[in-house]
């Protein structure tokens, strides 16, 4: 991956990899940073800014479009 963006940020972990499956599924390499000791402290998530959904540059515009028609 080139430079990460923050294309979305989530509440929680597992709303930030049903995106990232999403994103997957269309050809768009992601992952999830969160601080919330590997998923076991979800609460940390939130105290700590949220779940990030990183994608690289290059796809950054298309990740944005692809997330905002799924509500």
């Amino acid at each position: 991956m080139s430079e990460k963006l923050s294309v979305k940020i989530f509440q929680t972990r597992a709303e930030a990899e049903m995106a990232q499956s999403y994103l997957q599924s269309e050809g768009i390499r992601c992952q999830v940073k969160a601080d919330d000791c590997g998923g076991m402290h979800a609460h940390l998530a939130t105290k700590t800014g949220g779940a990030h959904l990183l994608v690289s540059e290059k796809d950054f515009a298309q990740a944005q479009r692809l997330l905002s028609k799924k509500k």
